[in-house]
């Protein structure tokens, strides 16, 4: 973004400064073809075109410059004039296309400017600036301005603007090269100082994941007493008091929950740290789903939820290439939220089929659901939809974030998709890249 925002300003600056040199220009030659045509007009209020073809004097200046050969056979209409510049010329032409005036030289250059003119003569009355390209690399640059006390005559002041145009030429390039320069620049010290901020930023957040995982692997020991103690106090609660009773079972819940959170805490601290690796390897996917489904079958006949499954393989298909052990706690993860939000009678049907060079797998359920908009959100740390609903079913936010911490580490893309009071949809696309082929193939 920072590189971006300064290579649109230097384009801005780049662009502005060029309009404004152009425009520069422009209007300097604007000027001095105005200027030209003024003394022009101003001579012939004075002199008609006609009388200065017939002046004795213009007849001796053209007799000397034919004879130092500026001029040619074109001196029947030709002029000189000493207050027009050396580098500008003028041509008055009537309306009907016949040239009255000129101050042209060269015969070439005369038959060009002749005929590019002609379709500019029935424009409107008033002045322009009109460009014209000569011999492809000289561009010439005319003021127009029609006559009306000559009888609606066209008089054009020209100068060849080749400099000006080979000036913006290079100056494109010039600019284009600082703007590079400048915007290399920018990036590296944009870059050095970003790097330089970052640093107390990681070292922030390396201390930070450093505790999480330290203080999930403390908190194992204490909870492990905790679990034997209850679990020596369930032996005697039949002597209890019924109140002590269930005291002691709303402890046994809270510590249960507790050893999950510790436990999903540690296992995310350790993959942000990059202490945990995926241990990949040839398994017999199918099977793993099978003997998956099995352990949870008898939950879901307690809770009066159908669970179903369609696992379209081929033989061929059934070897994966995972780790085993973390895609079983995907799935988990995955059966264990929608038996948790499915109501009695519902449905889970898990399905898995390949696709080309993919493996899909998803898992619906007809229970609660959630909002559409929330999906998304879902895989996110600690949240949840209903904190209320979630803590009364046992839940603390980190089962999902950990589902989708184990399809990330296998290359693959997790989503879902839910409607409030319809159910809940996730499905998971695993990559079966080349390798993986070959490592199966291998194995």
């Amino acid at each position: 973004m920072y590189s971006a925002l300064i290579g649109f300003i230097l384009t801005l600056m780049v662009l502005l400064f060029y309009i404004i040199l152009s425009k520069s220009l422009s209007q300097s030659v604007e000027n001095q073809l105005n200027l030209t045509s003024k003394l022009l007009l101003t001579r012939w209020k004075i002199v008609s075109p006609a009388d200065e073809l017939a002046n004795p004097k213009r007849r001796f200046l053209i007799e000397e410059q034919r004879q130092k050969g500026l001029i040619n056979q074109y001196n029947e209409t030709y002029v000189y004039y000493d207050f027009v510049p050396y580098n500008q010329f003028f041509i008055l032409m009537t309306s009907d296309g016949k040239i009255q005036l000129h101050s042209l030289q060269d015969s070439d250059f005369f038959s060009y400017m002749k005929s590019s003119i002609t379709s500019s003569l029935q424009k409107d009355d008033s002045a322009s600036l009109i460009t014209v390209q000569y011999q492809k690399k000289r561009a010439i640059q005319m003021y127009r301005i029609p006559i009306k006390f000559l009888d609606g005559s066209v008089l054009f002041t020209g100068m060849e603007t080749t400099d000006n145009v080979n000036l913006l030429q290079q100056m494109r390039w010039i600019l284009a090269c600082i703007a590079v320069l400048v915007l290399v620049f920018s990036i590296g010290i944009g870059y050095w100082f970003s790097g330089r901020a970052m640093i107390p930023i990681k070292r922030s957040y390396k201390r930070q994941q450093d505790f999480v995982a330290d203080a999930s692997h403390e908190l194992r020991t204490p909870l492990s007493i905790l679990h034997a103690s209850v679990e020596i106090l369930e032996e005697e609660q039949t002597k209890l008091p019924p109140f002590h009773q269930k005291v002691l079972a709303d402890m046994k819940k809270e510590l249960i929950r507790m050893t999950r959170m510790m436990e999903g805490l540690l296992t995310l601290a350790r993959s942000d740290s990059g202490r945990l690796e995926i241990d990949q390897r040839c398994f017999d996917l199918k099977k793993m789903v099978e003997t998956t489904l099995e352990s949870f079958q008898l939950l879901a006949d307690q809770q009066q939820i159908y669970l179903s499954s369609e696992i379209d393989l081929e033989d061929s298909d059934c070897m994966f290439y995972g780790d085993e052990e973390r895609l079983k706690q995907l799935l988990y993860i995955l059966l264990d939220n929608a038996l948790k939000y499915s109501k009695s009678g519902g449905e889970i049907h898990l399905e898995i089929r390949k696709k080309a060079c993919d493996m899909y797998i998803s898992v619906s359920d007809t229970g609660i659901g959630i909002p559409q908009e929330e999906a998304p959100l879902i895989f996110e740390r600690f949240y949840r939809v209903d904190k209320g609903r979630s803590r009364l079913h046992g839940g603390v936010g980190l089962g999902l974030s950990i589902a989708a911490w184990i399809v990330e580490a296998h290359g693959g893309q997790i989503n879902a998709s839910s409607r409030l009071g319809t159910g809940t949809t996730i499905q998971i696309i695993f990559p079966l890249s080349p390798p993986q082929v070959e490592e199966k193939k291998h194995d």
